[in-house]
Order: structure tokens, then C-alpha cells, then sequence
């Protein structure tokens, strides 16, 4: 018997487990466990609070996390200088080498990013006037993903010149932002999961040096989820799956419960990428890292099957899952 108490205890002891807990973002005294990154200004350490300045002549700058982050909630408190735009990056990275986008932010514009550049999703702190802040834009790479401008109660969250309260939740391919407590930006988007965290310093020209502050940062770590294999005819609810396949000619589609997508034909010797995310009611398609579909289902209420129907070859079939 004293075996199977003993296993008894340890699966007792693991379904105890605590949830996560708050934890300070940085030692409140250094920036130990960070690293400057893409521009020149300097942060500084001030009475606990996190203090960046403008340089001239710098590209934006981002105080960067060694540490990568998958799910997490980050909380902190930002005070800007209204002259001065700035954000928080969150699941960034840095390009390994020269790498052309299409950025769209007041109309698309090709652009050419350098090796180092950082990029990724911007969680936006901005004027109070152009009610941008809360919104999520993804940095160097693609532009506005979720602009929440003239949407309230976002729109109107932010004021100037004092401190704004930011909550960011990021899990799976979900990120939702809050200002002030208002809600803003809810992204569903599965491009990166995981990456490190950066306090931006906008590029700036003006008479005098602009600094924005940040205080009371606490990360809350929830682990990360990443793609596991799926069979096709496995049932599947509230997460996100992708397909990866080859149609050089006829017609597909990929089914998942009432959900139809159509598949569209592939170049020769080329491979195209499905997603498709269901989360409380929520269905949202992408090809190929563009959206396609945001709509409203009931797909998310009951496990489906996953099926693909016509000359379709599939190279690899994968759902979204916890992993840590």
C-alpha cells in the first residue's frame, strides 16, 4: 500500500499546483537582463521607475528582455512625453538578415528592413488625441494589425501627461490589450507565439530631449503553446489549426465542423499555408500570414472534426497546443 500512497500524494501535490503568480518585470534598481537594442537612447533607472530618453539622430530603440516570453499578462504603468510616440513590443524579434515588407500604415509602402531590425507586435502608447493607444501594430513588418482609433471605449482611454495603466494578455495566438481598464485591441493572429519583451523609444526630432516612463511592471509567465501534429479526422475545439499543402490543380477545402475554406491552388512545386483559429464563438482565417475571414461562429462550442475534401496533398497538418 505504501507505494500506491506515495503516488497518491505526488498526484495530489500536482493538481495543488498554484496558479502563476505576478512577478516584478526587472530588480527595480538595474537593467540587468537587458540589452539596448536597434538605436542608440538611453534608459536609466530612476526611483524604481524605468526612464527612456530621446537621442538625436536614433532610429527607434527597444530596452529588450534576454528572456523570450510565450503566455504571459504584463502590467505596467506608462507616463509619455506627448511629444514623443512609444509602445512596448511584445513576442518580438530581431531580422537575421535584410528582408523585404509591405507595410500598411496610412496606405501600403514597401520597405527593406536591415539585419537587426527589431520587429513585431507594438502594444501602442500614443496621444490622447489620436486614440490610437492600446492598439497593437506590428512593427517593422506588416503596420496596423488591430487599430482600435475611433473605436470606443479605447478611443478614449489614454490621457496625457499623467500615468496610464496598460494590461497586455498574451495566450496562444491571442493577444487583447487594456488601457485604463478600458478594452482595446483583441488579436487573433498566429504568426509568432513567443519572443522577448521591448520598451520602445520612438525615433524623435525636436528642440529638447522627450522621455517616457514606465513603473510598476509585473510579468505574469503562463508558459508558451506551440503547433503539435494533427490526424485529419481528429476533433478539435476552441484552438487554432493549420494546414500546409500542395493543389497544383482542382478544387479543395479544408472543413472543421460547419466551417468550409476553400483552398486555393498552389504554383508548381510551391506550398500554401492555412490557419484557422476558433476561440469563444470567434472564427478567424488567414493565408499564407494575410486575413482572410473575422467573423462570428458557433465552430468553438463542441469538438469537430477536421477533414480536407478534394485533390489536396497535405504536408503537414498541426493544431495549436500548451506545451509549458
Amino acid at each position: 500500500m505504501r507505494p500506491l500512497s506515495f503516488l497518491f500524494i505526488l498526484l495530489l501535490s500536482a493538481l495543488s499546483l498554484p496558479a502563476a503568480e505576478p512577478t516584478p518585470f526587472f530588480d527595480g534598481k538595474t537593467l540587468a537582463g537587458f540589452t539596448i537594442c536597434n538605436g542608440y537612447a538611453p534608459y536609466r533607472v530612476i526611483n524604481g521607475e524605468i526612464v527612456g530618453t530621446t537621442a538625436e539622430g536614433s532610429p527607434n530603440s527597444f530596452l529588450c528582455t534576454e528572456a523570450s516570453y510565450g503566455d504571459f499578462v504584463l502590467e505596467y504603468e506608462t507616463k509619455t512625453d506627448p511629444r514623443l510616440n512609444s509602445g512596448v513590443q511584445v513576442r518580438a524579434h530581431r531580422y537575421k538578415r535584410e528582408t523585404q515588407v509591405v507595410i500598411e500604415n496610412k496606405g501600403k509602402k514597401k520597405n527593406t528592413q536591415p539585419p537587426g531590425r527589431v520587429y513585431g507586435y507594438q502594444v501602442e502608447t500614443a496621444t490622447a488625441a489620436s486614440g490610437s493607444s492600446g492598439s497593437i501594430y506590428d512593427e517593422a513588418r506588416r503596420g496596423w494589425v488591430d487599430h482600435r482609433q475611433g473605436k470606443e471605449p479605447c478611443h478614449s482611454a489614454f490621457k496625457d501627461n499623467q500615468w496610464n495603466r496598460y494590461r497586455i494578455e498574451a495566450q496562444a495566438d491571442r493577444i487583447r490589450t487594456f488601457v485604463n481598464g478600458a478594452p482595446c485591441a483583441d488579436l487573433v493572429d498566429p504568426l509568432d507565439l513567443d519572443g522577448f519583451i521591448g520598451l520602445q523609444v520612438h525615433a524623435f526630432k525636436g528642440d529638447s530631449p522627450a522621455e517616457v516612463r514606465w513603473r510598476n511592471l509585473t510579468i505574469t509567465d503562463n508558459g508558451r503553446h506551440a503547433w503539435q501534429p494533427l490526424a485529419t479526422g481528429a476533433r478539435a475545439a476552441n484552438t487554432t489549426i493549420r494546414l500546409r499543402y500542395k493543389l497544383p490543380t482542382g478544387k479543395a477545402s479544408l472543413k472543421w465542423g460547419t466551417a468550409s475554406i476553400d483552398l486555393e491552388p498552389t504554383p508548381a512545386d510551391s506550398t500554401f499555408e492555412i490557419t484557422v483559429s476558433a476561440h469563444d464563438g470567434r472564427l478567424v482565417i488567414h493565408r499564407n500570414g494575410d486575413k482572410l475571414r473575422d467573423e462570428t461562429t458557433g465552430l468553438a462550442s463542441n469538438p469537430a472534426p477536421v477533414t480536407t475534401q478534394g485533390p489536396v496533398q497535405i504536408i503537414a497538418l498541426d493544431i495549436l497546443k500548451k506545451v509549458q
